[in-house]
């Protein structure tokens, strides 16, 4: 609808001109849709899909069923498109026990996450199953007697960077034990935010672990760092030590 439609149709101008912003308006509303992989007004994400068990639910947010931490360490070292890029992580925490880890074998993907303050800077996924060089599978059980935690290995790395990843229930304290590497140029690294600084990190980085077949997730939210510039990014929590 046009202004000089809208006069033709006995309105006055002040009028049509609203008319014409509230269909303009509606129209913007109808295109802000959860799911289009387009992060609109109100949503911290849009990975496009309506799934939960990822980095961006859905209701395009940020997982909020976290099992947190105050043990904690990552690293991030971002030289640029190459082979020198790495990334780990490490999580302990209790309780978790071996059936929390699900079955990476055949039903369980993983996704790693890093939110800077509320946006989502890295997302890196591993699926269950599958063989890694050389001809062996990508997870295996883990356990002396009997079975404690998961191992994944891939030597070249997946598609998202993913090497390594650890999930290990200690025993008997049933503590949670993650360690997440990843290298290369297939990691997404979110890149830094100025020269002598990695994240905004005004309210933290949150790096999360998320199981994609139940509502289970491990996260570790750092406040302070030990290291932030454009290439490089360290930070650790420790109980009662501010970092």
């Amino acid at each position: 609808m046009t202004i000089e439609a809208a006069g033709r149709a006995g309105r006055s101008p002040a009028a049509a001109a609203l008319a014409v912003l509230l269909v303009l308006a509606g129209a913007a509303g109808a295109l802000a849709v959860c799911g289009d992989g387009e992060p609109d007004p109100g949503e911290l994400c849009d990975d496009g899909n309506l799934a939960d068990g990822d980095c961006c639910t859905s209701s395009c947010g940020r997982p909020g069923y976290c099992d947190s931490t105050d043990r904690a360490g990552i690293i991030i070292k971002d030289i640029g498109d190459n082979r020198d890029d790495r990334l780990f992580w490490r999580y302990y925490r209790g309780q978790t026990s071996f059936e929390d880890w699900g079955d990476p074998l055949e039903t369980t993907s993983y996704s790693f996450c890093i939110w800077d303050d509320d946006e989502l800077k890295l997302q890196s996924h591993v699926d269950p199953g599958g063989f890694c060089h050389p001809r062996r599978p990508c997870w295996r059980v883990q356990g002396r007697s009997h079975p404690q935690g998961w191992r994944y290995f891939n030597k070249g790395t997946n598609d998202t960077g993913l090497q390594i990843i650890q999930l290990f229930t200690q025993e008997p304290s049933g503590n949670a034990y993650i360690a997440v590497r990843a290298l290369d140029v297939n990691l997404p690294l979110p890149g830094p935010v100025a020269f002598d600084q990695y994240f905004n990190q005004t309210e933290g980085v949150t790096v999360q672990f998320v199981r994609s077949d139940a509502a289970v997730c491990w996260e570790s939210r750092f406040i302070h760092n030990h290291q932030s510039n454009h290439r490089r990014f360290k930070a650790i929590l420790k109980p009662n030590v501010d970092g």
